[in-house]
């Protein structure tokens, strides 16, 4: 739909989801869940006040959350909650973010 993607665009996610070597190397070991419509996995790009953060992709490629069907939307949504519960239980985390970035002015880079 909103469409800012270049052209013969090599998607880094739609690597990790497929388990092919990106630029930053295999992550294959990085995966910690798969299932038919998703990927999570430890993501190896730390954000400045988190040293190591989770993301969770879909298994098919889709520029952005406008195009995202909702049975993708859905299973990102439930991993996102087991997740954050598993980081508080684990961690004693004071707490937990999700971002979603769309666009460039909204932050999307991949």
């Amino acid at each position: 739909m909103y469409n800012h993607q270049p052209e013969k665009y090599i998607c880094p996610l739609c690597q990790v989801a497929n388990g092919e070597t990106t630029e930053r190397g295999n992550l294959e070991s990085s995966v910690i869940f798969r299932d038919k419509n998703i990927t999570v996995y430890i993501s190896p790009k730390w954000w400045r006040s988190n040293p190591g953060h989770v993301i969770i992709i879909p298994n098919v490629h889709f520029k952005n959350i406008y195009d995202l069907p909702e049975e993708y939307g859905h299973a990102i949504f439930d991993a996102s909650k087991k997740v954050a519960i598993v980081l508080k239980k684990s961690y004693k985390c004071d707490g937990v973010s999700t971002r979603q970035h769309n666009e460039p002015a909204g932050n999307q880079d991949v």
